[in-house]
Parts: C-alpha cells; structure tokens; sequence
C-alpha cells in the first residue's frame, strides 16, 4: 500500500528530475555558434553621465569580445540620438 509519504517522495523526485533536466539542458546549449559575423552597429548616446557604461563597454571592447563591432557617437541629447536613431535602421539608441 502506498502512503502519504512515498506519494509525497516521489512527487519531490520528479520535480527534481525535471528541474535537473533543465538545467543540464540549458548547459548543453551554451552559446549557439554564430552563423556569419555580426555586422557593424552604430550606437547613439546623449552627454549625461550614465551614459557611461554604454562608454566604458565600448572602451574595454566588450561588444568585440563578443563579436559585435559598434561605432559610439555622442549627441547634445538623448532626444536628438532618439531622433537619431529613427532616422537609420541599423542602428542602437540609448536613453
């Protein structure tokens, strides 16, 4: 006969089961390969300070690591990069 217990136990087995799953299935996919080069981006930034991470990525080459080569200009403003920015289609903005 089956008690409340071991029905319990092996509900908790399977939820681990299948969280473990997961989790080995998301490590397995790591990275997906890259089919072709990422093309040039231009990202468009204003002149505040926090603006400066988008700055020190580009600085330190964290976007090349990648595989992503941007080109960063500086705008008066974030709404004349905004404006920037709907002008292109291959383009970032940042605000």
């Amino acid at each position: 006969m089956v008690t409340q217990r071991d029905a319990n136990w092996s509900r908790r087995n399977v939820l681990k089961s299948l969280g473990a799953g997961a989790v080995l299935l998301v490590g397995a996919a790591g990275r997906p390969a890259r089919a072709q080069q990422l093309q040039k981006m231009d990202v468009f930034i204003g002149t505040t300070p926090h603006f400066g991470n988008v700055i020190v990525a580009a600085e330190r080459k964290f976007f090349e690591k990648e595989g992503l080569p941007v080109t960063i200009t500086n705008f008066a403003s974030g709404s004349v990069a905004a404006d920037a920015f709907r002008a292109r289609k291959d383009s970032a903005v940042v605000t």
